[in-house]
């Protein structure tokens, strides 16, 4: 009698989430912008671990566009993301890529710990970026005094 695999699959998937910096630096006068090229401030992102060998100082995010109504997937600083913390999808094409992305699968690995090792992450970039918005504020300050 032929053996029936039956393959499980999870109602949802547990993925990084953010938001782009409402203000930033721009360019040599440092002039404050409002988000990034890609994204208005305060967009919502998820979050995709590549580059673990750069110390993740660039991330490879999925959100919805400042001009656009299709999700686009684009690589930015990882200082320019906030607010992250650790949501469940249930949408299948963002599933679909979580089950396919090395950083997930390895979390998933991890059995019961895989919460617990996204959520480490997600403070590791928030402390990322409140390190790199602090300073951005305290040469604000310094210049306006």
């Amino acid at each position: 009698m032929p053996e029936i695999i039956m393959e499980t699959r999870k109602e949802f998937e547990y993925c990084l989430v953010g938001n782009i910096v409402e203000k930033r630096y721009f360019g040599e006068n440092k002039e404050i912008r409002n988000g990034t090229k890609h994204f208005r401030g305060g967009a919502k992102v998820y979050i995709f671990p590549q580059f673990g060998g750069t110390g993740h100082e660039n991330i490879k995010v999925i959100g919805l566009p400042r001009k656009r109504y299709n999700k686009i997937e684009v690589i930015i600083p990882t200082k320019l993301i906030t607010n992250v913390r650790v949501k469940k999808i249930y949408q299948p094409d963002l599933k679909k890529i979580i089950e396919e992305d090395f950083y997930y699968s390895m979390w998933k690995n991890e059995g019961e710990n895989e919460i617990n090792s996204i959520m480490e992450f997600a403070a590791f970039i928030n402390r990322y970026s409140k390190e790199h918005n602090r300073d951005c504020i305290l040469r604000e300050k310094d210049t306006n005094d």
